[in-house]
């Protein structure tokens, strides 16, 4: 009911600014389609917290003890459980991958029930479910992971713990869809079309990669560095605004 109101008032808001600041290009040529003219500035989200450090390893050691992990390599999610984040999707190929351990960062308790109770014993037992953190506390969980992964399966915007996740140093495995391609690729993260299977044999395949793990960790890192860091983003930010200081 109240969509065309909406509507027409990100029409309005288009028409009536002296510039717009989008996080991807998506966005940017939503705007431009409204009106051709307007100045369009892509100011994508900074990482919410740096590279894990040594204390947030060791830190690490104790929450694999604490969730009696033992040795198994832990693939890692972090978010919200809304449908279109893919966590049913990771939790069915948690099935497929029987040498993993699956830790997911994230989620109310109702959602967390439900997903769990889609689950057989076998699975949700290497499957745990810690629920909400503090963005403090979120290197600890980083270090711990083998992988990070970012299942969505629907969206256009890029997650914003994308660059959280390349800004962590960790290999990451995503699917193969233009929420994620607008950032990643396979030079940097390990990409999976959005079925169980095909994220399960991506898991398995990245897991028995050591060097494409090191590689994409590492170019992940440098596109981080190089294009999304609170530095840059900084710069962004001054250009944009410096923009309306210039005659129209």
């Amino acid at each position: 009911v109240l969509a065309p109101f909406a509507a027409s008032l990100h029409t309005r808001a288009l028409r009536r600014a002296d510039l717009a600041i989008v996080i991807n290009d998506r966005l940017a040529e939503s705007a431009k389609k409204e009106r051709s003219t307007l100045p369009v500035f892509r100011l994508e989200d900074p990482p919410l917290v740096a590279a894990p450090s040594e204390a947030d390893v060791a830190a690490a050691r104790l929450l694999r003890d604490e969730l009696r992990l033992g040795d198994a390599p832990v693939i890692l999610y972090t978010g919200n459980f809304e449908p279109y984040q893919g966590v049913d999707l990771l939790a069915a190929a948690a099935a497929l991958v029987p040498e993993a351990a699956f830790v997911f960062v994230g989620g109310a308790a109702d959602d967390i029930a439900a997903v769990e109770g889609r689950m057989d014993a076998d699975t949700r037992a290497r499957c745990r479910f810690v629920g909400m953190k503090p963005p403090g506390d979120l290197p600890r969980w980083l270090a711990l992971a083998a992988l990070l992964a970012s299942p969505r399966t629907l969206g256009g915007n890029t997650p914003f713990k994308t660059y959280t996740y390349l800004a962590a140093g960790r290999p990451v495995v995503a699917t193969r869809l233009d929420t994620h391609t607008q950032v990643l690729s396979d030079e940097t993260a390990f990409l999976v079309e959005p079925t169980p299977q095909a994220l399960a044999d991506g898991i398995r395949a990245a897991l028995a990669d050591a060097e494409g793990r090191e590689q994409r960790a590492a170019r992940g890192a440098a596109l981080l560095a190089r294009e999304f860091s609170p530095a840059r983003y900084r710069e962004k930010v001054a250009v944009a605004y410096a923009a309306l200081a210039r005659p129209a």
